[in-house]
């Protein structure tokens, strides 16, 4: 739908003929509250206003049935509000006439409604985003065949309420006065909303106005396309306006934003990124990390993160939790809390009420809204991290399964990655604001923004402690001390877990045999678990869809610990188990999952394995991509959105694109008149512009290249401006599709001719050997309906008789015949279809199988013709 626009010229004519007649509403005039604001919007290039209503009070007194048989009258309506509610009370006791009878009185607020055609649909789509964005949710748009219609309107605010029925009146004034009241309001807030929706359009405008050129597209290779996406997904580069495209079979174009095309073209120049946002420009060189930025006071808040469940989120406002884990890099800076509706995960709530009892419970907290920001100093991937904060060789943190150092380890407890963003500070609003989340890394709107930004001028700010925090305090009771006994995110297996119970049993006693250590008799498994979804009330739940995992409890003997094992709590599934310091967490989660997994020892290190040997569930995350390296390296490209990609073949379109706009930049420097200007727009015109070809003739869209501009052009030169454009097109002759004239009663065709000489005679195939011929100025021809010719040449009708009663030149009855039918009536009461009816019959070869009727099909004489004679 992006892709959809009408001519240029079209658009421009529509819009003048329109603004001619602004308003032919039997009112006469636009609706006062709105003057300024439509009269603004129709300034706008790519836009005209065709109906509209500020929002009205009306009382309708009109036919007690749906239909209205009766008719009716306004006994009130008004653009403002209601001040005079005796007069119009005094109005409504004045019904009891003779003609009361079967009528219906009603009292209505009918909201704003505004609908306008736009010159494309990518500017329908702004206008719709910025109008649902003010409250008006029932807006949409109408694709036509040449229209883009944008319909603005709601039906939250609407009031229909029955004040009399055949002339006795309801209700008692004092509840007609409580209604109006009710009206007035509604009338406010709908004005209110209207100045919100002006506000929206003219910040689009501002926004689509500062780029006028074609949006920026950033070319990736088809392997890396996701971790780019998440790279520019951290940064607020990608353009939420656009897609995704496929340029090419390995290929993909990812949407930017303006200023994010022109950060990457600063860094292709000076060898580094040049970094813009509300702290300022600054500028790093390549791989270096970013520095930890000073906290911003008094805060300001444009972007927000969904959180699910209020527990981590009051966790962070209490200073607990002091690392947020993302696949995404977040910005530096604050950022606003959003509580999601969802429910947390319950085993990660009780682990977080140990480490801080004083949190609320979820049901005590609101969800759905802003409930405060937290300042990022700075994100880091868990190996940068590990490298920063490691005690020695022998620690290398919690990601690894390495416990032996705990107590010595600067690790956070809540790292898990696969990006760390270290937090440092939070704040809590007064006032919740609620409004709806979104995914990953996103913008708050204006509304809610300008709510939260009103309450973070007082607010005080919660730094957080720069001590370690204590190991997590479980509940089972481990062989080693608690304070040896980290939990740690990336310690729980993949979800949705298929194994059965059993195998996961088998899976632990062969982890023994292999770790060395000697199996505990106790070690068993929960028969009230099991992997398949099955779970018994009273057991404890992990929180992850597709069922509940197995609970086993262990204990270490003398010679376990002499081995250097070292107790991992794993909460998800919930294991005490020993593990050998010196093999990696991954291997024993795919042993856990499979008993067929070989867990071979291994060197400690954080990297994934590889994933083109695993099955498709246990793939790590993508990890966004270093968007530096790939920038130096060549791999990525920039380009706008409309040009050509590179290495791709230009379609024949394409080609005839490039040659028109080629002959018109030659044709304006022959007249000596440099393509700036409206000749900028001419140009663009061609470019846009979508050739039909009816044999060797070229048809131009109805509307294309005309006004008044084209036509000085046309005469501007001794040589024809149109003779230049059908040589560069090869065609025999260069026509325009015209309307078909309202006076033709066999409704025609209509095509005027531009350039060339002969008849508009020409023969275009169709299936099965047919070939339709007809003259393009005087019948019509749809290539839309190729597809159903094909399928009618296959019907199985051989030896039957059909009867075609609307023939024209054959769209059917050709077909038909060259599928074997026997013979064939065709009606048909043009001239000049049945002409060329004939010429078709005769190039097929079966003229004597059709029986031409001219004229009306509904002369007797055709019905006493093919009567108890068709088979279809």
């Amino acid at each position: 739908m992006a892709g959809l626009a009408v001519p240029a010229s079209e658009f421009r004519a529509r819009k003048q003929q329109i603004l001619a007649s602004l308003d032919r509403s039997p009112k006469g005039s636009l609706d006062a509250p709105i003057v300024d604001f439509l009269e603004w919007l129709n300034q706008q290039e790519s836009v005209v206003t065709t109906s509209s209503c500020s929002g009205r009070i009306a009382i309708f007194h009109g036919s007690g049935d749906s239909a209205n048989s009766k008719g009716g009258k306004w006994l009130l309506a008004s653009h403002t509000k209601v001040e005079n509610p005796a007069e119009v009370w005094a109005q409504l006791q004045s019904l009891g006439d003779a003609d009361a009878e079967g009528t219906l009185t009603t009292l209505l607020l009918e909201p704003f409604v505004l609908h306008a055609e736009c010159a494309d649909a990518s500017t329908a789509q702004r206008m719709l985003g910025a109008a649902r964005e003010a409250g008006f949710r029932e807006s949409g748009i109408s694709l036509g065949r040449k229209r883009v219609m944008l319909q603005v309107r709601t039906l939250a605010m609407r009031l229909e309420v029955p004040l009399a029925m055949d002339g006795r009146v309801l209700v008692e004034e004092a509840y007609f006065k409580v209604l109006l009241d009710i009206a007035n309001a509604r009338l406010d807030e709908n004005l209110a909303r209207v100045a919100r929706l002006w506000q929206n359009f003219r910040e689009d405008a501002t926004s689509s106005s500062s780029d006028p050129a074609a949006p920026w597209v950033l070319h990736a290779p088809q392997s890396s396309a996701r971790a780019v996406k998440l790279a520019l997904e951290a940064r607020n580069w990608m353009d939420p306006g656009r897609k995704m495209q496929s340029i090419t079979s390995d290929t993909i174009g990812l949407p930017l934003t303006l200023e994010a095309a022109e950060t990457l073209q600063a860094g292709r120049r000076m060898g580094c990124f040049v970094r813009k946002g509300r702290f300022g420009s600054k500028r790093r060189k390549l791989h270096e990390p970013e520095p930890e930025l000073a906290i911003e006071a008094p805060p300001r808040v444009t972007a927000a993160i969904t959180l699910r469940g209020s527990v981590i989120t009051e966790a962070i406002l209490h200073g607990f939790k002091d690392v947020e884990n993302r696949s995404v890099r977040l910005p530096a800076g604050w950022i606003a809390l959003h509580t999601g509706k969802g429910k947390c995960d319950e085993l990660l709530d009780q682990i977080m009420r140990r480490l801080a009892p004083g949190l609320p419970s979820d049901a005590q907290c609101p969800k759905g809204c802003v409930v405060g920001a937290a300042w990022v100093k700075r994100s880091v991937t868990l190996q940068e991290l590990r490298e920063h904060f490691g005690c020695n060789e022998e620690c290398n943190g919690p990601a690894t399964g390495d416990l032996r150092h705990v107590p010595h380890c600067k690790f956070s407890p809540h790292a898990g990655g696969p990006i760390c963003n270290l937090l440092s500070a939070s704040l809590r609003l007064p006032t919740p604001v609620f409004c709806n989340g979104g995914l990953g890394c996103w913008r708050l709107p204006d509304q809610v923004r300008q709510e939260v930004q009103k309450q973070l001028d007082d607010v005080p700010v919660c730094h957080f402690p720069g001590v370690r925090p204590q190991a997590w305090p479980l509940s089972w009771a481990p062989t080693l001390s608690r304070a040896d006994v980290r939990w740690h995110r990336d310690m729980r297996p993949e979800k949705r877990t298929s194994a059965p119970a059993v195998r996961a049993e088998a899976s632990l006693h062969r982890f023994f045999k292999l770790a060395g250590a000697t199996e505990p008799a106790g070690a068993a498994v929960d028969s009230r678990a099991d992997f398949d979804g099955g779970q018994d009330a009273s057991a404890p739940s992990s929180g992850h869809r597709g069922g509940s995992v197995p609970i086993i409890d262990l204990e270490l003997d003398s010679d376990a610990e002499e081995k250097g094992t070292a107790a991992t709590a794993m909460p998800c599934p919930h294991l005490a188990v020993a593990i050998p310091a010196a093999w990696t967490l991954h291997g024993v989660k795919a042993l856990v999952k499979d008993e067929a997994e070989e867990l071979q020892p291994a060197e400690v290190t954080v990297a994934e394995p590889a994933t083109d040997k695993l099955p498709k569930k246990l793939r790590p995350p993508t990890q966004p991509a270093d968007l530096e390296d790939l920038w130096r390296r060549g791999v990525l490209r920039l380009s706008r959105d409309t040009l050509p990609t590179k290495g791709a073949v230009p379609s024949a379109a394409g080609k005839e694109k490039a040659k028109l706009e080629e002959v018109l930049q030659k044709y304006l420097e022959d007249l000596g008149q440099a393509p700036a200007g409206d000749t900028a727009a001419l140009l663009r015109e061609v470019r846009e512009l979508s050739v039909q070809w009816r044999a060797d003739v070229a048809l131009l869209p109805r509307g294309a290249l005309t006004g008044a501009d084209w036509q000085n052009l046309a005469e501007a030169s001794g040589e024809s401006l149109w003779e230049r454009l059908r040589v560069a097109l090869g065609a025999r002759l260069l026509g325009r599709q015209q309307e078909i004239r309202v006076d033709d009663e066999v409704r025609g065709g209509n095509v005027q001719i531009l350039a060339g000489s002969g008849s508009g005679w020409v023969l275009v195939p169709g299936p099965k050997g047919v070939r339709y011929a007809f003259d393009i100025t005087k019948c019509m021809f749809s290539e839309g309906n190729a597809g159903e010719k094909e399928r009618v040449a296959t019907w199985p009708v051989k030896g039957e008789t059909i009867l075609d009663l609307y023939a024209g030149i054959g769209f059917w009855t050709l077909p038909l015949l060259a599928a074997g039918a026997a013979q064939v009536f065709s009606c048909e009461w043009n001239p000049n279809a049945l002409e060329g009816l004939r010429e078709g019959l005769r190039l097929l070869g079966r003229r004597e199988a059709c029986e031409v009727l001219a004229g009306d099909n509904r002369r007797d004489e055709v019905l006493e013709k093919v009567r108890d004679k068709c088979h279809r």
